[in-house]
């Protein structure tokens, strides 16, 4: 709502509202916000069986009444007895699902959207991920050298990558971004590897692509999270403020901005039909 209104959008209400998170996971964050706000409605969709079964264990121990957890595909939202919602949150989402898939997402969002609705998306962004892609293609081979679960093909790409990063290879060597990203890695653990590196669908995306997708279903770029982001003398040192004090096109702006901060993950807000 704040990104809405720091953009000169009129937000969605702050009271008794519709809110849906697609891939909710284990659902801790929408049956947070369900609790906190007692007078609105929840919905939490997700693929996973075993998620939304947790979810739902969740939501009946804090005693929550406002808040579903749907195992589904998110394309049977259309046909479902849903409301239309005032805000659609999908972090991550966009970035390991097909193309396909990603098109149909942006079509249900902008269908089941209230006018004024919000939809916050949050996924891999270029240019910065340019030079993490081989270090995928390196997880991926050396977990390919082993028999067991994802836990254990994640640990042995791990260590592969740290074996060659610590071993001063030329690839490491040329990006920093990607010697820091082993020990985020290791830090974030295997379950994470295995979700950001070893699914058979990963595509980082150019902001540009992803607004020029969101406009062709009457969604519209609004602002972007984190709050300092939408400050051009907050998000860019001095120099490149001034080179583009030009730039009055903010999708233009946004894509060049994502060159000097070298991107890797946008946290983005759109508006229904108000471009």
């Amino acid at each position: 709502r704040l990104v809405a209104a720091l953009n000169g959008y009129k937000p969605p209400p702050a009271l008794d509202f519709d809110y849906c998170e697609i891939g909710c996971g284990n659902g801790d964050t929408t049956a947070t916000l369900a609790a906190a706000n007692p007078e609105s409605r929840f919905v939490g969709v997700d693929l996973s069986s075993e998620h939304v079964t947790f979810a739902n264990g969740l939501a009946m121990r804090g005693g929550l009444t406002n808040v579903a957890f749907l195992d589904r595909d998110f394309e049977r939202m259309v046909g479902d007895d849903l409301p239309s919602f005032h805000y659609i949150c999908a972090h991550g989402f966009l970035s390991w699902v097909s193309q396909a898939k990603r098109k149909a997402f942006i079509e249900v969002c902008s269908q089941k959207l209230a006018p004024g609705g919000l939809l916050y998306v949050g996924y891999n962004a270029l240019p910065g991920w340019a030079g993490l892609s081989p270090l995928r293609r390196l997880i991926q081979d050396g977990a390919a050298t082993v028999d067991g679960d994802m836990l254990e093909k994640a640990s042995r790409g791990l260590a592969l990558a740290k074996l060659l990063r610590d071993a001063g290879t030329g690839y490491f060597e040329a990006n920093p971004t990607a010697k820091a990203m082993v020990d985020t890695m290791a830090k974030a653990g295997l379950p994470y590897i295995v979700h950001e590196y070893l699914q058979p669908h990963w595509h980082p995306m150019y902001f540009a692509d992803v607004a020029r997708e969101m406009a062709e279903n009457d969604l519209h770029f609004v602002g972007q999270l984190p709050l300092y982001l939408n400050y051009r003398n907050l998000s860019l040192g001095a120099v490149l403020v001034e080179l583009t004090k030009t730039v009055t096109d903010r999708l233009v702006y946004e894509s060049l901005k994502d060159f000097a901060l070298n991107e890797l993950f946008r946290r983005d807000v759109y508006i229904k039909g108000q471009g």
